[in-house]
């Protein structure tokens, strides 16, 4: 794996649904990388998830926060058949409290708002 310089680092519990833990990191320049974990020790290829990431200030892994969110097979968010899976939260640097759907085939999805107000905290957890 190449070394880089990241500034912001997160882990999000099993992102790939394999039962790994998988990490998550930002570069300075805001792009958004996935470490998978190999789940014994090592890691898997790595895949940029986005950029953009630089306007944020928090970003959690949030496990499956809504339980009506996307199926990865259909892309429904309504799919009466709920998947394993793992949401990433993020505060951006207005306060905004954003949550982005994990869909492990195909991304992250979303962005939706959910509330402001949430410059004040320093840690999310």
């Amino acid at each position: 794996m190449e070394t880089m310089s990241f500034w912001a680092a997160l882990t999000a519990a099993a992102w790939s649904c394999d039962g790994a833990m998988d990490i998550f990191a930002r570069d300075r320049s805001g792009v958004l990388h996935h470490y998978p974990s190999d789940g014994h020790g090592g890691w898997k290829s790595p895949a940029v998830m986005g950029s953009g990431w630089e306007v944020m200030t928090e970003i959690i892994g949030a496990g499956m926060f809504f339980k009506d969110s996307m199926n990865s097979r259909t892309g429904n968010r309504y799919a009466s058949v709920l998947e394993a899976r793992n949401d990433i939260t993020a505060v951006d640097k207005d306060g905004y409290l954003r949550h982005y759907y994990g869909l492990p085939e195909r991304g992250l999805y979303g962005g939706h708002y959910i509330g402001n107000g949430w410059e004040i905290f320093n840690t999310l957890i």
